[in-house]
């Protein structure tokens, strides 16, 4: 009986945490990258670490996921294609590119593009640093 409950638990948790719809938004990454600018700049506070924490290492996340995607991606289609020069990633973040300066940007872009906020968080990150980091412009 309790490894029943224990197998039902873990699914309906799972479900939820796979789901969707609990992903965060652009609008949600706003407000955490907006505390966390705050508290970089020492005109605010965190009390809890909570939104510092969620702007930071969701943007270092998906900015990491992007760049070890990218170079996967090129590493497979060679493997079968080797003529083929692999796909080319939107945008590389200059070397030497702190935190603060990344957290700017997105927190432009989304500023900027209001009618995004309904968006996966995930995808005004990448918006942001494909418009402020190009590649070939």
């Amino acid at each position: 009986m309790k490894l029943r409950l224990l197998n039902a638990a873990c699914l309906v948790f799972g479900s939820l945490v796979s789901s969707p719809a609990n992903s965060m938004t652009s609008a949600e990454l706003l407000s955490n990258c907006k505390s966390a600018l705050r508290v970089i700049e020492g005109t605010g506070i965190d009390v809890d670490g909570v939104p510092t924490g969620m702007c930071i290492g969701y943007v270092a996340g998906v900015l990491d996921g992007y760049e070890v995607g990218d170079e996967t991606a090129k590493i497979k289609i060679k493997e079968y294609y080797p003529e083929f020069k692999g796909p080319k990633a939107n945008f590389k973040v200059p070397d030497g590119a702190d935190p603060q300066q990344i957290i700017r940007v997105v927190v432009k872009y989304l500023e900027d593009h209001p009618e995004n906020l309904h968006q996966p968080a995930w995808f005004g990150i990448i918006m942001a640093a494909t418009n402020a980091f190009p590649i070939g412009k």
